[in-house]
């Protein structure tokens, strides 16, 4: 009929239109499928109400169970299963007696641990390599509350240790540090978050602001030990964070972060080896360090107490005696410990026959380091002199040669020197600290003539005290080594020695 408000009928091949009042539960019915479908999708807390609306979309329930049934893992179930079996199997082996010493050595079995541990086995970084890009999935619901549980943090920490490329595990550090007051927690996991740079930058950031506003020594100590801890585990945060270092460095205020990179290029050394002093011309930004770089590295690399290497001292001296004066190098770069540490060993160590050359350019080295620059020539010619008295009186008590009434009463003279006394405390400890020097019954029953030196210097130079301790304790404390009355050399010393 012409003017009926009725829908034309559909024309052949067409299907019927969906009558206005009558909703389209297709997309409703295939998200709900989708979500049945997903592992252990019936331990979610709301399928009971998915399985309803699911059921009023025109799904089947016979479908929904075989769903459910074939997204099934059941992990947590059978860790929970697990540890009741192990709890049971440990009951009866201790006899029902939770008091026996085997029930007491077990630890608590717990699922969650049993669940970390099969997360641990089982995660493959490469499942989640597509998810942040165009068109990915993103981070899964889950992540979330990993995240705020402690237990999942914590895994989430032993992962990336082992992961160090994962991207899933990089997004999930970089929440956590979104928290307030996560820093310090992820900061404490160390140095197993190194090869996240982001993560560890920003934690390096947090350790140098806290060294720039401390106001106690053993705070200082505690950041230095942190940051040595965490840049020593590879080449390229160990060089990242001495860069750092040496720019702040060069500030006005920069003398605590100078010590800082000194204290991490000592430990690093101790760890790495001599590759580290070899790195250390990369730092360097003061004129003339292209020319004397690479022989203060190999001078730095050296062997403590070893051999010099005479040719890059030699060469070194050269560089420093140059004229005109503004053609030296810098002397802060020969006022490195490290170099001073090295050519002090070389001096006065035992067993270094240092002669010629090479003698002559150490002290020179050591003379100009230590006293200053052109315009205070005459203090170095008196440096020069006394290291050489120096020199002389070490190696003398070295080789356990009594000094004379006089010798002791003219070592005011040079012991007044700092370098000249940091360098006879540098030969008794690579000669009194080796158990090799104690091993006779002639060093064990006799006070070496050292003692009689270290006397002297504990009241001339205050600034060295703290060696001094370092030096001695350990003698003390070797008993029974070398000695026939069981007791260590120092302690049966009844000279006092301040």
């Amino acid at each position: 009929m012409h003017g009926s408000d009725d829908p034309p009928a559909p024309g052949p091949g067409l299907p019927a239109p969906t009558p206005p009042d009558m909703p389209d539960h297709s997309s409703t019915l295939n998200e709900l499928e989708a979500f049945l479908r997903q592992p252990d999708a019936i331990m979610e807390p709301s399928i009971v109400d998915r399985l309803r609306e699911y059921v009023m979309a025109n799904g089947h329930p016979q479908q929904a169970v075989e769903y459910l049934s074939d997204s099934y893992q059941g992990y947590a179930q059978m860790a929970v299963l697990v540890c009741q079996w192990l709890a049971a199997v440990q009951h009866g082996a201790a006899g029902n007696d939770p008091g026996t010493p085997r029930a007491a050595s077990q630890p608590p079995l717990d699922e969650a641990s049993c669940l970390r541990e099969l997360v641990k086995e089982r995660f493959d970084p490469k499942s989640f390599h597509g998810i942040f890009s165009r068109g990915g999935a993103g981070a899964p619901p889950w992540l979330h509350s990993l995240i705020a549980d402690t237990d999942g943090r914590q895994l989430i920490y032993d992962l990336s240790g082992r992961y160090a490329n994962s991207l899933l595990l990089n997004f999930a550090i970089q929440k956590i540090l979104q928290q307030p007051g996560r820093e310090a927690e992820v900061a404490a996991v160390g140095p197993r978050l190194g090869s996240y740079f982001g993560v560890f930058h920003r934690l390096m950031v947090t350790r140098l602001s806290a060294a720039l506003a401390s106001t106690s020594e053993r705070e200082l100590d505690k950041l230095s030990a942190e940051i040595q801890q965490n840049a020593s585990q590879s080449q390229h945060t160990y060089i990242h964070v001495q860069s750092v270092l040496q720019s702040l460095g060069a500030h006005p205020q920069g003398a605590r972060f100078r010590r800082l990179a000194a204290d991490l290029a000592g430990h690093a050394a101790q760890t790495q080896g001599a590759v580290v002093w070899r790195l250390s011309p990369l730092f360097w930004g003061e004129p003339g360090s292209g020319a004397v770089g690479p022989l203060l590295a190999d001078l730095m690399a050296s062997v403590e107490g070893g051999p010099l290497p005479s040719l890059e001292v030699i060469r070194l001296c050269a560089l420093y005696g140059a004229e005109p004066a503004e053609a030296r190098p810098s002397l802060d770069l020969l006022r490195h410990p490290r170099v001073f540490r090295v050519l002090l060993a070389a001096l006065f160590g035992p067993g270094q026959g240092l002669a010629g050359q090479a003698l002559a350019g150490a002290v020179e080295l050591l003379a100009r380091a230590a006293a200053g620059g052109p315009e205070r020539e005459a203090a170095v010619e008196a440096t020069r002199a006394a290291l050489m008295g120096a020199v002389t009186l070490t190696r003398k008590a070295l080789h356990d040669a009594k000094l004379s009434a006089e010798e002791l009463e003219g070592t005011g003279e040079v012991l007044t020197v700092p370098i000249c006394a940091a360098g006879l405390l540098c030969g008794m400890e690579l000669r009194l600290a080796k158990p090799a020097h104690w091993s006779t019954t002639f060093h064990g029953l006799r006070l070496p003539p050292f003692l009689a030196l270290l006397r002297r210097v504990i009241p001339l130079q205050p600034q060295l005290h703290d060696e001094v301790p370092c030096l001695v304790v350990p003698c003390m404390t070797r008993d029974g080594v070398g000695c026939s009355s069981g007791g260590s050399p120092f302690a049966r010393c009844r000279s006092p020695l301040h």
